[in-house]
Order: C-alpha cells, then sequence, then structure tokens
C-alpha cells in the first residue's frame, strides 16, 4: 500500500539537500539470522537517519513487515515492489522514503532465469530479478523518479539484456524528473554492464564522481564471514541524472552499513548512502556519440548468440546506428 505524506526527522532540514540509501539486506530462504539482522539494520537506521532507502533481496513479505513496523514509527512511507504486480514472483525490492509516493510500477525483466541449476531452483520458487520505478515528492526536495533494481548475480550476458530493458523502461517515463538508480547490479566499474549504464544511458556514479575512485573499497567483501566470494568488488550503486531544469551535485558519498565489527556484518552486502543537492538549473549533458557507439559495439561482440537475447540484440543494432549518426535513440532521450 501506498502511503501519504509523513513529517521528517529535523536533522533533515537542510535546504535543498536530500539522502539516497541502497543496500542488498540478503534475505533469500537460506541466508541466516535474518531477522536479526534486519531489527541491527533498523537501529542503524534510526542513528542515522536518511530521506530515501531502497532495498534489494527483501524477499519474504515478513521481512519487509519487520521492516516496516519499524521504520513507519518514524514517519517513513514504504512500499514492497511485489505488492504492485499480480504475477505471484519475488523480486525483493522494497523502498522507504521521508515523504509521499505519487506513482509506482514494478516490473520482472524478460530475460531472466536463464542460467544453469541455480537459476532453475529460482524459476521454480518464484524468484525472479526485476526493478520498481517510483515518483516521489520528498519533504527535502522537488519531486524525484527512483529507480530500484537487483540484475542476475552471474552471468555478463542476462546482465546486459536486463539492463538495456531497464533503460527503456526509464526513457519510458512521461515526466522529465530527476533520476536516481540505485541496485545491487552484480558488476563491477570495470564492466561493459557499467559502461552500458554510464557512457550509453548517460547515467553518473555518485560515488566515483564524488571520491574519484573505487581502489582498496567493496561493496561485497571477501573478508565478510556472510559472503560468498573471497574477491572484493563493488557491485552496488547510486546511479543518477539531471532533469533539463534541476541539476543534482553530490555532497557526499561514503559505504557504510558494514555493522558493528567484521564479525557482525548487517547482509553480505555494504550499503551506498549518498547525499545530493538540487539547483534549479539546466546543465549540457556534454553527449558523446562515439563513445556510446563503441560501447555498444564491444557489448554486442560479447553478448551471447543465443535466442533469448535477439531482441536485446535488435535494439543494441539500433542504438548503435542512431548512435553512429549523432542521434539520441528515441528510447533512451530521457537520460543521454
Amino acid at each position: 500500500m501506498i502511503l501519504g505524506l509523513f513529517l521528517f526527522f529535523p536533522s533533515l532540514l537542510f535546504a535543498n539537500t536530500f539522502c539516497v540509501q541502497t543496500f542488498n539486506v540478503y534475505g533469500p530462504a537460506y541466508a541466516s539470522s535474518v531477522e536479526y539482522r534486519l531489527k541491527l539494520l533498523a537501529e542503524e537506521i534510526k542513528k542515522e537517519p536518511c530521506d530515501s532507502y531502497q532495498f534489494q533481496e527483501l524477499w519474504k513479505l515478513g521481512q519487509y513487515q519487520l521492516l516496516q513496523n519499524h521504520m513507519e514509527k518514524n514517519r517513513f512511507a514504504m512500499l514492497w515492489a511485489d505488492t504492485i504486480r499480480n504475477d505471484e514472483k519475488m523480486i525483493g525490492l522494497g523502498s522507504a522514503f521521508q515523504g509521499s509516493i505519487l506513482k509506482a510500477e514494478s516490473g520482472l525483466f524478460r530475460v531472466n532465469n536463464e542460467d544453469g541449476v541455480a537459476d532453475w531452483f529460482r524459476g521454480a520458487w518464484g524468484v525472479e530479478k526485476g526493478f520498481s520505478i517510483l515518483q516521489v515528492q520528498l519533504d527535502n526536495s522537488p519531486k524525484l523518479q527512483f529507480v530500484n533494481t537487483h540484475t542476475h548475480p552471474t552471468n555478463t550476458s542476462i546482465r546486459i539484456a536486463q539492463i538495456v530493458q531497464l533503460l527503456q523502461e526509464i526513457g519510458k517515463q512521461q515526466e522529465d524528473l530527476p533520476i536516481i538508480l540505485t541496485g545491487d547490479f552484480n558488476a563491477t566499474p570495470d564492466s561493459l554492464e557499467y559502461q552500458l549504464l554510464t557512457v550509453v544511458g548517460g547515467l553518473k556514479d555518485s560515488y566515483f564522481l564524488q571520491n574519484r575512485s573505487y581502489k582498496d573499497v567493496c561493496t561485497y567483501c571477501g573478508s565478510n564471514p556472510l559472503s560468498w566470494s573471497s574477491d572484493d568488488r563493488v557491485i552496488d550503486y547510486v546511479f543518477f541524472q539531471d532533469s533539463s531544469s534541476q541539476a543534482l551535485e553530490v555532497e557526499q558519498s561514503k559505504i557504510n552499513l558494514q555493522g558493528r565489527d567484521e564479525y557482525s556484518p548487517l547482509s553480505d552486502h555494504f550499503g551506498i548512502q549518498t547525499h545530493f543537492r538540487w539547483v534549479e538549473k539546466s546543465r549540457e549533458k556534454g553527449n558523446n556519440f562515439a563513445a556510446a557507439a563503441d560501447v555498444i559495439l564491444a557489448i554486442a561482440k560479447e553478448l551471447d548468440d543465443s535466442s533469448e537475447f535477439e531482441s536485446t540484440r535488435k535494439v543494441l543494432k539500433r542504438w548503435y546506428k542512431e548512435f553512429r549518426k549523432e542521434k539520441v535513440p528515441s528510447d533512451l532521450d530521457r537520460i543521454f
């Protein structure tokens, strides 16, 4: 249920600023101590409140309700994306805002569980990957378009197909609003998927823009006792894009929600929190058509040639032709 307008914390009363938090809570059926970790998460949120939260892997209704009970006490409007679709699938995306959710939609990716035994089990359990797109009026900012997603954990071609669809879904939105895109993308900053979002999609990475590097940091870390990997990787992001009349500036961006110590993590992921300042001013995007075309060409070469990616290949081919002509594809016009 979409809830109405709520009051906000006094600590957030700063002119023209707002805070965005993304966090994968790690709530699948096989995860340990989910309820306990969610209670600890609620305590952390209370200590350091933010205007908006986008959660991934909030798989079960009971998990959502547990977090909802804590956050509504602190005047958050909450939404679980699985309640606004009728497909009986689970994508595990939740959102909470100091303000009002004006419009909400959610969808599944067309290319989803296509990669072996693990995906077969996910499909049997009704677990899929998807997105939510919410138009939100925060108490402390103009209207914003919040997009939250969780892409495939292992397969690059599937992630590419999902991100292509996601960019098109963002491009369908009718209102010209600043865009905040958050999620667990399962792709590192040196990946083709990242270039698809930033070079082709024109989205800006708030953490990198502020800190200029991902050296010696991770959001999915090998030392985390809940991690399934021995490698340190950055795979969680807060991306953004200005509207034609409102520009966003990054004031601070940090990796957070790491737990009390290295032995007591809140999740197998760490969070990203970004503080934005908005200004009533349009900005030139400085589109690089040649770079976008080059990225599309590289992606097309890496994309699996099996039939489920045929529609993705057609989209990439059309985008490539348009960028080569130094034209913005119509379905990317809102963001590129």
